[in-house]
């Protein structure tokens, strides 16, 4: 099934590139609403209760919206709170709810209810899982199924849409890194990679502001030995790979095991994308949405 789906999705990828759209901005927006809206509509075919994981952002509200404009009955919407502020959304989705007229229910999680979860999710994963994502996502799940049975959600939106900010990243590196060449990169990278962390985040702290444009984790000195790694690499799909992985080798992990195919030898990717980021949002389509997202 998965290899079924791969060779789906490049020959989906090959008739776009072979015949792009033709009409004008507003033409294309018309026609992604069409689209949007013919997706959620086969989605809401059901014959048990349905509702929506509502995170305020602007993939999930337009889910909600769309789903809320094809019924006359309330739209059940379910949100995850947490007590640190930083990392607290919801208020974004109470404010999308009041505005939509949905059913909401939002439950705030404490430190101690994602402890609690921790023993519980090697039962619930069907391989070992290690974004920490999947800790909400288990709370947000088991809220939802104490009303509805099928829950809509936003992914998908960031690798359609070019959402996530290790796109900008990947964008200003490879601009960056074309300017120099290889032996000069290797030359600065080596360089780089001497400095050591704890004294670069003493004399570069003052950018850490700027540098969040990258990510929120790791400050200045973080950052740049991840680019002194990043210098060494040979080409966009290897910087990319790179870019996402928080283990370089991670067969070193387990004993016994073997390192994991590349990309490339898994997910060749068609010829003639215009936009160096568009590979990667194939890339992520392919292996990230469906290996982790999903």
């Amino acid at each position: 099934l998965v290899a079924l789906e791969i060779l789906n999705h490049r020959r989906v990828a090959r008739e776009g590139l072979a015949h792009p759209f033709a009409g004008d901005e507003r033409a294309a927006v018309d026609e992604l609403e069409r689209c949007l809206t013919e997706s959620v509509a086969l989605r809401m075919i059901a014959d048990v209760p349905l509702g929506a994981f509502l995170s305020g952002g602007i993939d999930s509200s337009l889910v909600v919206a769309l789903m809320r404009a094809r019924t006359t009955a309330p739209v059940r919407t379910f949100t995850i709170g947490f007590e640190e502020k930083e990392y607290d959304e919801s208020g974004w989705a109470r404010a999308i709810a009041k505005h939509l007229g949905t059913e909401h229910t939002e439950q705030v999680v404490t430190a101690a209810d994602a402890l609690a979860a921790v023993p519980r999710i090697a039962s619930m994963f069907d391989e070992p899982f290690a974004d920490p994502s999947q800790v909400p996502t288990l709370l947000v799940s088991e809220l939802a199924r104490r009303h509805v049975t099928v829950a809509l959600s936003g992914d998908g939106g960031d690798e359609l849409f070019a959402g996530y900010k290790r796109y900008a990243l990947f964008a200003d590196l490879r601009n960056t890194l074309s300017r120099l060449p290889r032996g000069a990169r290797r030359a600065l990278g080596q360089v780089l990679g001497v400095v050591p962390v704890d004294a670069a985040n003493r004399l570069l702290g003052f950018a850490d502001p700027w540098l969040r444009r990258y990510g929120s984790g790791g400050s200045a000195g973080d950052k740049i030995r991840k680019l002194a790694d990043l210098l060494a690499l040979p080409d966009d799909r290897a910087l990319y790979v790179d870019l996402m992985s928080h283990w370089k080798n991670p067969e070193r992990l387990v004993a016994g095991s073997v390192p994991r195919p590349r990309l490339a030898d898994v997910a060749d990717r068609p010829a003639g994308f215009s936009d160096p980021i568009h590979p990667l949002m194939f890339d992520d389509t392919l292996a990230y949405l469906p290996d982790d997202i999903l």
